[in-house]
């Protein structure tokens, strides 16, 4: 009543008693609903609306039944020729990174808080012209890519967005996937220095996978699979330009174990692994 009263003093409404707009037509909008994408899972066993990937589809406001663009697809077995060439992938670390936030989510692990070092450092590629920005890397296993239909024991994803004047641009994403084979007798030294409790940790010296774990072919980095896709999660938003590298970085199956044995424990992976 007092709103009400309030209008009648106004110099639009005394007379109408209303600022509403008229319902207009929809003309063939959809409306969607808008909401924290949760309640999603791996494992078809368990309880919630949506049980494995093949029910993404229907989580409200995703992509995931898009046959535009999704990811992940098989790639191509990439001949010799190309398998030992470099590439004109651009990988810069700007000052120093020391820090990450060890993050354990609901499915996997995950370095987090790179694009925010509190030291300064950042770490950037250029892609066709485009600035890019790491903001963080995590893992999959088996991998989500194969190559002529074969799974790799692990794929690490490095998680990228375009750089602008004022920060990041989250609807225009670039992501590094790099293979993971279980062929050496010796733990991969960059993933040893990182701990996974949900903590944030700062090193005693800067890190730098560009230099310590993205494959490379003459101190350059490695030739790459390109195309257009997705995030691989819901919402499955179509707004990632994927770089597969083509050639894997060696890990101990020890390492490989012990990544399988934390998704037992994580909620949306402990049975289906």
């Amino acid at each position: 009543n007092e709103y009400k009263h309030a209008l009648t003093t106004l110099p639009q409404t005394y007379k109408s008693l209303t600022n509403n707009r008229p319902i207009q037509p929809l003309n063939g909008r959809v409306v969607e609903f808008g909401m924290h994408v949760e309640g999603w899972t791996y494992d078809v066993t368990e309880p919630g609306p949506y049980k494995g990937p093949a029910d993404w589809a229907q989580v409200a406001g995703s992509s995931c039944g898009s046959t535009v663009r999704q990811t992940p697809i098989d790639l191509p077995e990439a001949p010799d020729g190309v398998m030992n060439a470099y590439s004109d992938l651009i990988l810069t670390a700007v000052g120093e990174c020391k820090s990450y936030l060890g993050k354990v989510n609901e499915h996997t692990w995950k370095a987090d808080n790179l694009a925010a070092c509190p030291e300064g450092g950042k770490f950037n590629m250029v892609f066709e012209g485009v600035m890019y920005k790491m903001l963080q890397f995590h893992f999959h296993s088996p991998s989500e890519h194969t190559i002529d239909g074969e799974f790799s024991d692990v794929e690490a994803h490095f998680v990228y967005a375009k750089e602008t004047s004022t920060g990041v641009d989250a609807t225009d994403l670039a992501v590094v996937g790099i293979m993971m084979e279980a062929t050496s007798s010796m733990d991969n030294a960059f993933l040893e220095k990182f701990v996974w409790d949900g903590k944030t940790h700062t090193m005693a010296n800067a890190f730098n996978p560009y230099t310590e774990f993205f494959p490379t072919v003459h101190d350059h980095p490695s030739s790459y699979f390109h195309y257009d896709g997705s995030l691989t999660t819901p919402p499955c938003s179509e707004i990632v330009k994927w770089i597969v590298m083509t050639n894997p970085v060696q890990i101990s199956q020890k390492q490989v174990n012990e990544y399988k044995h934390a998704l037992t424990t994580l909620p949306q992976t402990y049975k289906s692994l």
